[in-house]
């Protein structure tokens, strides 16, 4: 039964983080596949989005959960945010880079050739790009997070998903 109850708990907790980076990783891919569609490049972005979105709502669940989150409480809001989306941002750039590590490493079956190919496919203007976006995601995702959080937690989520009409009868 406790299984069941921390499943339903974890399903509240990060389906809204999963639906934001859900609908903003989709923008970036979909933006990337028609790109890439007038030079004849087929890119499949659904399994991507679904796993970036999921692995990023538990990373930043898991993140704003920690100690190192909650001892930044005596600085100033802007450093929070922007220190978090920083890490986020470099922690993104990481994943991006060991997948194509492992990727090259399965094919090369070499380190040094797989650190190599990682470095020189991820270093262009297609992975500026991805990081520039995902510096705006997870800024925005912070900057409402802070508000959220000066505000006193949930009030966002009943400021926008509330039936006003309900509220005031």
């Amino acid at each position: 039964m406790k299984i069941v109850l921390w499943l339903i708990h974890e399903i509240k907790e990060l389906s809204g983080r999963a639906l934001y980076f859900m609908i903003c990783f989709s923008l970036i891919l979909l933006i990337l596949k028609l790109i890439l569609d007038r030079y004849d490049i087929d890119i499949i972005i659904w399994p991507k989005i679904l796993l970036g979105s999921f692995i990023a709502s538990k990373a930043t669940f898991v993140v704003d959960q920690t100690s190192v989150t909650k001892n930044n409480l005596n600085r100033a809001r802007y450093i929070n945010i922007l220190s978090k989306t920083f890490f986020y941002t470099l922690m993104s750039i990481y994943v991006i880079l060991m997948e194509s590590f492992l990727k090259s490493l399965v094919h090369t079956k070499n380190i040094l050739t797989a650190l190599d190919t990682a470095f020189t496919e991820n270093f262009n203007n297609q992975t500026l790009a991805v990081a520039i976006f995902l510096f705006a995601i997870f800024l925005n995702y912070n900057i409402f997070n802070e508000i959220d959080s000066y505000l006193g937690g949930k009030k966002l989520k009943k400021f926008f998903f509330s039936n006003p009409r309900k509220e005031n009868i």
